[in-house]
């Protein structure tokens, strides 16, 4: 796997087919396909859905100083699209985090 902490698709151990459906979780869940964009609080990629079969982008958060933990931005932006449902914002399906970063699981919107 690499170290993006979102499955490789070159990774035959991410198969779906080894993997029991119940355990698709966190990063084991989605398949990496592409890098979208890059800014100053992260990095999006297009990731596959296993379990769901749908195309969502994964925002990698990055960490900020690791005595603080997740930066107030970030906690910000998870509760604010916790909270609101609009057809002009895109919908937070999941969060997860792993050893060093936070990873939000967003619709993909096509443009």
């Amino acid at each position: 796997m690499m170290n993006d902490d979102v499955a490789d698709p070159k990774d035959s151990a991410m198969s779906t087919e080894r993997i029991p459906t119940n355990e698709l979780v966190g990063a084991l869940r989605y398949k990496k396909e592409r890098k979208l964009g890059e800014g100053t609080f992260g990095v999006v990629y297009l990731c596959y859905d296993k379990l769901l079969s749908r195309y969502v982008a994964i925002k990698k958060v990055r960490a900020g100083n690791s005595r603080d933990g997740v930066s107030v931005p970030a906690i910000r932006e998870i509760k604010l699209l916790q909270e609101i449902h609009h057809a002009n914002i895109i919908n937070l399906f999941d969060v997860y985090a792993s050893t060093s970063n936070v990873h939000l699981v967003l619709e993909y919107a096509v443009t």
